[in-house]
């Protein structure tokens, strides 16, 4: 047992040093020794946790990491904890954490010792994690699953790593498309939809020099995005237009052999497009530094006419967000550029089980196979708590400026309990996107005709985008390697500098490490 403990000492020190040093960027000046650390866990680790335990049946009590994807407190996670804890008989544990933030909390959590039975992981995460070997091998436990009959979709064979399963997820990760203000087109002159990128920079060009929202000053711009690279895979997707198939991470060739995909002809092409739409002042300058939510709030204000944001549900949220300040919700979406061809879907988030979990088969069997059931169970996953997010009474409920009025056994949302301007579309599942559908019995409308089509057109013309690469160096130089890279980025969109300098910037100044990972990902 001593040894077993151990083992998990040292894997907790090894995720301070090869997970970016220490913690995130919002942390940046809190550094922790491992001497100091490993001490600790010994300590405060469990004794029994992390031994070698056989199935013992139904688990009692069930300890979840989980991000804002789950109803938050503020919007009644207690009455869907309650609920769920009545259909599948045991006691859940939800310790919500921040959405932002949310992979320094995580790692904050298995540094202190106190590690969960299940934890909810980006893509990012899960491949590190699988390196660390804190993860559980499920792939018997999904194969031998009840919803394997009924699924209609099986993304989870893109998660396995070297033929082994780690982690799972009900839902397809879904992806952005590009919305398009129909009143802009019209109002300067442009009657069909963009299909290559000549064609779509002019569209461009035109939302930003001409009058498009009729308000006779020139200030609007062509688009505007979340950062001119996001935050976490697939990195490119607020602004694909201008990447295409440019993608700045370790990737795999036909070949089965990794190289680094920022050091590429494709990349120095999407600076280039970057830079220029930059300079041209067809990309909002606050680009850099601004969140989706600012985003949303300049497209509803009448700011930018092309906006590349999630399909489905955000259809008719964008939709609505427009309507509700007086301007037309009509949108087009832009199919792929010919120059490109597709859309690229997410990986999306993974249900993983810790090797800390003593009854890892009971709680896969017991609480996340469930999710899936088809029935009550993931109905609850899906819509939440009736009474406190949905119900199927006669009633009028108000969201906003708007009343909505419903018969005795209408299946409806209600407004959220932490903000009644807005109506709730969904808890965790989305209906859209669910790799297993629920029974016929339980399956109700919620999804209007913006939201449905959206999901189907980008469903139709989506490539999955590449499993992060996993490594000890991948892991040890990812904050590093991705500190140059937005380096690079800003000096040349931002302050005009010239691609290939800058682009031998990055070679200099990353080769030994990527040389360092590749030699390890192509053992």
């Amino acid at each position: 047992m001593k040894r077993k403990i151990s083992a998990l000492v040292l894997i907790a020190v090894m995720l301070i040093a090869a997970m970016g040093c220490g913690k995130g960027s919002d942390n940046n000046n809190e550094t922790t020794s491992d001497t100091t650390v490993a001490n600790e866990k010994e300590e405060t680790y469990p004794a029994e946790a992390g031994g070698e335990v056989t199935a013992a049946g139904k688990p009692e009590m069930v300890r979840v990491v989980v991000n804002g994807t789950i109803f938050t407190e503020e919007n009644g996670r207690d009455e869907f904890e309650k609920e769920l804890e009545e259909a599948l008989g045991l006691d859940v544990v939800f310790e919500q954490q921040a959405h932002t933030g949310y992979a320094d909390a995580v790692l904050d959590i298995f540094v202190s010792g106190e590690w969960p039975d299940v934890v909810l992981l980006s893509a990012e995460q899960y491949a590190k994690y699988v390196e660390m070997g804190v993860l559980w091998d499920m792939t018997e436990a999904y194969d031998n699953a009840d919803f394997q009959s009924r699924l209609v979709s099986d993304i989870n064979e893109d998660l396995k790593i070297n033929g082994v399963l780690y982690g799972f997820s009900p839902n397809r990760g879904n992806g952005c498309v590009t919305y398009v203000k129909k009143a802009w087109m019209d109002a300067v002159g442009i009657t069909s939809l963009p299909t290559t990128w000549g064609e779509y920079y002019d569209m461009l060009l035109k939302f930003t020099n001409e009058d498009p929202d009729g308000n006779g000053v020139n200030d609007t711009y062509g688009v505007s995005a979340a950062r001119l690279i996001g935050e976490e895979a697939p990195y490119t997707n607020f602004l694909p237009e201008f990447y295409q198939d440019a993608y700045p991470d370790f990737l795999m060739d036909e070949s089965g052999v990794w190289y680094d995909g920022f050091d590429t002809e494709a990349m120095t092409a999407a600076l280039g497009r970057l830079q220029q739409g930059y300079q041209d002042g067809v990309i909002d300058p606050e680009t850099l530094t601004q969140g989706t939510g600012d985003v949303r709030n300049k497209f509803y204000a009448d700011t930018f006419g092309a906006f590349s944001y999630w399909a489905g549900t955000w259809n008719s949220n964008i939709i609505n967000g427009l309507t509700a300040r007086g301007l037309s919700g009509e949108l087009e979406i832009l199919a792929p550029l010919e120059e490109t061809g597709y859309f690229l879907e997410r990986q999306t988030y993974v249900w993983a089980i810790t090797t800390a979990c003593e009854n890892p088969e009971g709680v896969f069997e017991y609480f996340l196979e469930p999710m899936l059931d088809g029935g009550e169970v993931q109905f609850l996953w899906t819509y939440g708590a009736k009474g406190t997010h949905w119900n199927d009474i006669a009633e009028t409920v108000a969201a906003g400026n708007k009343e909505y009025t419903y018969e005795e056994g209408e299946f409806h949302m209600l407004p959220s309990p932490e903000n009644s301007e807005t109506l709730l579309s969904r808890n965790h599942l989305d209906p859209l996107l669910v790799i297993a559908h629920l029974s016929e019995e339980y399956t109700v409308e919620t999804a209007d005709e913006a939201m449905v089509s959206s999901s189907q057109y980008f469903m139709e013309h989506a490539v999955s985008a590449p499993l992060p690469a996993g490594s000890e160096l991948v892991n040890k130089y990812s904050s590093e390697l991705w500190s140059i890279k937005r380096e690079v980025i800003q000096q040349v969109v931002v302050q005009n500098k010239d691609v290939e300098e800058w682009m031998q910037y990055y070679r200099d100044n990353t080769d030994a490490m990527t040389a360092e990972i590749l030699a390890q990902l192509n053992e």
